[in-house]
């Protein structure tokens, strides 16, 4: 006799054998419901009738599957962070003030959801992190890359402004962090349907 047994839902068989419920989980969620792992969310099972024997699995319809969300998720406002912008008087300088900007002070990988430029004519030019004050990063820089930074259409004094510490992941979290700063965003639509039930 085969130590392989089938069980059927609907138009899906699975032709493995279970040993126990937490692999009758992860079948059930490979071929029932086709999804694959995430890493911002996992499934809790709820049993509404029915029991479950070792060897048998029955009330597969009765089966409720609930997403267990993080706080980062479900969070509405980031956490916010300073950094040093400077306005931008004409339009032409933009281009070569940001490509200056990013020769000698790069956003690093973390804060590249940040757009440089805002609508208001403002850019960042360096993260608190870099330098929290318009000395501090002139003698970080030097005088030579300071007066290039002029040269190229940079606006003196520089200015203190909160703008977004981390990527927005949800779409409530983009809408919230755009009122302080423009950010890149790509929505996760499975993410949204859940959040959204």
């Amino acid at each position: 006799m085969t130590n392989k047994q089938t069980y059927s839902k609907k138009d899906c068989v699975i032709k493995e054998k279970p040993t126990d419920l937490k692999e009758v989980y992860a079948l059930y969620i490979r071929t029932v419901l086709k999804l694959s792992p995430s890493p911002k969310f996992s499934f809790s099972f709820l049993f509404c009738s029915g029991e479950m024997k070792k060897q048998k699995v029955d009330h597969t319809d009765d089966w409720k599957i609930e997403a267990i969300l993080g706080e980062d998720i479900l969070r509405q406002e980031l956490p916010l962070m300073k950094a040093l912008v400077a306005k931008i008087k004409e339009k032409k300088t933009i281009s070569p003030l940001v490509q200056t900007l990013a020769k000698h002070l790069p956003l690093n990988s973390q804060h590249l959801f940040l757009k440089r430029v805002n609508a208001g004519a403002s850019v960042i030019i360096c993260i608190e992190d870099t330098a929290s004050s318009e000395d501090e990063l002139r003698q970080n820089l030097g005088e030579a890359v300071w007066n290039q930074l002029i040269q190229v259409g940079l606006v003196v004094p520089l200015l203190q402004s909160e703008i977004p510490a981390i990527a927005p992941q949800t779409r409530a979290q983009f809408e919230n962090a755009k009122t302080y700063w423009p950010c890149h965003f790509h929505e996760d639509k499975r993410l949204e349907a859940i959040l959204g039930k």
